[in-house]
């Protein structure tokens, strides 16, 4: 296929998302640092793990719902746009999506009213209906909390963005259904993917953006960036989902652009060998895994098993981590996961070895909790080991959690035990706390994963692209 020229995103302080272009085929303030080996690859956990005990339901539960209260409180009332991070002034389309999905959950457990999630959801699907907020049915990264294009930083039209809020839209028509349903499977319906295939492409390769000429003008004239979704990631993979299943033929990509992007194949620790994402970040390997149960459709026609993989990907990251516990201190064995995040006012994207960059990338002790969080659907054993310990962390002075009784949504961004000085990152970012809370979701009783199990455009994307049951 070729080098094919691909970006990676990044969020800064304030609103500006630099794009960095790369090429692709009981703890103290103090610690001494950890010399423990790294395990060795475990062997894949049962299909169906045993439903949690009633100690460790108890822990996710608050987790979920300290996160679900960042949807409530950080969603304006006049337009239902969530903050792309608290008391933020702009709001991010993916932080929206995930509201979505967070009041399907919340009515479901009785944290908010049935018809007030109606109402809320209701409100964010008619202010995403305004014309002058897309581009052939797609969407910006960034809006204004009014429900505007925001006119500096990133203004044009992300299909990333895009895609996770669509994925909030079809999960709440799914579980609210009638009018709601009716709302989403139109604004699913209208999103053109073929609008942002690459023109210097035979393989049907999508944009990761367009770019107005104007800033904030999304009628006007533009471009397709020359950054490609050409690289195995979970966004490409939700990308293809809505691409590929889209009930307008029209809009409609085939199903072989499951088969156009890079896949290579890296082996860490020895024996968990593993397709990895260019930036080998933990997120690019769970976001799909958050509405979708890769595994009741089986293989893809190269007979990869995707939950496996990121099963493994997983290991591969903790694994990470203890391997450099003898450079960082904050990693230990129930203190790990590099994922994209705030360290102070440095928004991070971590980027461990076996990576696309051949060296590691803005790693320097920082760990995420989020992403131990999504590593629940995964290796639910060690997840829960990591997030009853970093509970119950403080450093100088200062607790990882605080609770939304005290003002805050349960677990802060970040921790670092190396910094000068050791510190809690109090930030709180809205495709970090979604994430979360769907991976509680699903390891307490598979919500997400049973809500779309039966999706129409769900079996219809997964059929284009061929997967099917090894017997």
């Amino acid at each position: 296929m070729g080098a094919i020229p691909r970006c990676v995103p990044r969020r800064q302080s304030g609103m500006v998302r630099l794009v960095v272009l790369i090429m692709a085929l009981s703890m103290t303030s103090s610690c001494s640092k950890n010399t423990a080996p790294p395990p060795a690859a475990p062997a894949l956990p049962p299909v169906a793990p045993p439903a949690p005990s009633a100690a460790d339901a108890a822990l996710v539960d608050e987790i979920a719902r300290a996160a679900f209260s960042y949807f409530i409180r950080e969603t304006d009332p006049r337009t239902g746009l969530t903050r792309d991070q608290a008391r933020a002034s702009w709001c991010s389309s993916a932080a929206c999506g995930f509201a979505l999905s967070a009041l399907a959950y919340g009515a479901e457990r009785g944290w908010i009213a049935r018809t007030a999630a109606v109402q809320r959801v209701q409100l964010t699907l008619s202010t995403f209906q305004n014309p002058a907020l897309q581009r052939n049915g797609l969407f910006p990264h960034f809006l204004t909390m009014e429900g505007q294009p925001v006119r500096d930083g990133e203004t044009g039209i992300s299909t990333i963005d895009s895609a996770l809020l669509l994925m909030g839209v079809l999960t709440a028509g799914e579980y609210f259904g009638g009018a709601l349903a009716t709302q989403a499977n139109a604004m699913i319906s209208n999103a053109n993917w073929r609008a942002f295939l690459s023109p210097d492409h035979a393989a049907p390769l999508v944009s990761m953006l367009w770019a107005p000429a104007v800033p904030g003008e999304l009628s006007g004239t533009g471009a397709l960036v020359k950054c490609l979704w050409s690289d195995y990631t979970d966004e490409t993979m939700v990308i293809n989902v809505l691409a590929c299943g889209t009930p307008n033929a029209a809009h409609r990509l085939p199903g072989s652009a499951f088969y156009a992007w890079n896949r290579p194949r890296v082996e860490y620790p020895p024996g968990n060998n593993f397709i990895r994402s260019y930036p080998n970040t933990l997120f690019t390997y769970a976001f799909a895994h958050l509405w979708l149960d890769v595994r009741q459709f089986g293989v893809d026609t190269h007979g990869v098993d995707w939950w496996s993989n990121s099963y493994r990907a997983c290991v591969a990251n903790r694994t990470f981590c203890l391997a450099h516990a003898d450079r960082f201190c904050t990693f230990a064995t129930n203190r790990w996961g590099v994922s994209p995040c705030y360290d102070g006012d440095n928004y991070l994207v971590p980027q461990p070895m076996p990576n696309g960059l051949k060296r590691d990338w803005d790693i320097n002790g920082t760990v995420a909790p989020y992403a131990a969080g999504m590593a629940l659907m995964f290796m639910p054993e060690h997840a829960l080991a990591a997030l009853r310990e970093m509970r119950t962390l403080v450093l100088n002075g200062t607790p990882l959690w605080c609770a939304p009784a005290d003002g805050g949504y349960g677990l802060w961004d970040s921790f670092n035990m190396d910094g000068t000085p050791p510190r809690v990152t109090k930030t709180v970012v809205g495709i970090d706390q979604g994430p979360l809370l769907m991976a509680c979701a699903n390891y307490r009783d598979q919500f997400f994963w049973r809500l779309l199990r039966s999706n129409a455009m769900v079996r219809s994307a997964f059929a284009a692209f061929g997967f099917h049951h090894v017997r």
